[in-house]
């Protein structure tokens, strides 16, 4: 009895050992998929001055789509929209923002695609933005009633008057969705992780105490809006 209770505990630990490298393997691939396909977006758009989309299999990191845009935008076809809908799927977008700024009003909409788990935008000038829906679903009412409220939050902490603006117009026009999304993430809306370039860096260190307010200002707006 003593011997078979040490194979299946062996038996056990083996397991556990195959489902920890499996899941290894898995999220390797996922993120090397993923690396490769930021730099043919980057390189491919930087040529271009063009948007391009990646589709990957989050499980295998395989492509399974890919579809070139204009300048601000790539619009959806009926293959991709299909891949999205697909609520057998799980799939993760990598695209490239020529502006290099943070993932917009319509690639967060993108995250209540049954299909979508998670989406990824590289800007020109070294930044980048990633955010990943938290559980299986994210509700379009909840997500465009916390767009809207924490738009009208952080403006409101950015210029309080018509003629009072507490910020450049250039730095709060790039920054003014970086805000929102951070807010967001500090929500529990979505998972959202930001590296900027250090010219942006140094752009926002000035107006850090202003940062904040707007975060927490679109923080407020999402939790209001869940």
């Amino acid at each position: 009895r003593l011997m078979a209770k040490a194979t299946d505990l062996g038996d056990g630990v083996r397991m556990a050992v195959q489902a920890g490298l499996d899941e290894a393997t898995k999220t390797i691939g996922i993120e090397a998929a993923a690396s490769l396909a930021r730099e043919d977006c980057l390189a491919w758009g930087k040529a271009n001055n063009r948007e391009r989309l990646i589709v990957l299999e989050e499980a295998t990191g395989s492509e399974l789509a890919r579809l070139d845009g204009e300048s601000r935008a790539v619009s959806f076809n009926q293959a991709i929209t299909d891949i999205l809908h697909d609520d057998t799927k799980s799939v993760r977008l990598i695209h490239n923002h020529p502006s290099d700024s943070s993932l917009s009003a319509a690639d967060f909409g993108a995250l209540t695609n049954p299909g979508v788990i998670g989406i990824e935008a590289a800007g020109h000038r070294g930044s980048r933005y990633v955010a990943f829906k938290i559980g299986k679903k994210l509700d379009v009412e909840v997500l465009t009633r916390a767009l809207d409220a924490a738009d009208r939050a952080i403006r409101l902490e950015i210029q309080p008057s018509f003629s009072a603006i507490r910020m450049p117009v250039d730095i709060a026009n790039w920054a003014h969705h970086y805000f929102m999304a951070k807010g967001f993430d500090e929500a529990g809306l979505v998972r959202y992780e930001a590296i900027l370039s250090p010219e942006k860096v140094a752009q926002l260190e000035p107006y850090q105490w202003l940062a904040d307010r707007c975060i927490a200002a679109a923080k407020r707006a999402a939790e209001q809006a869940k």
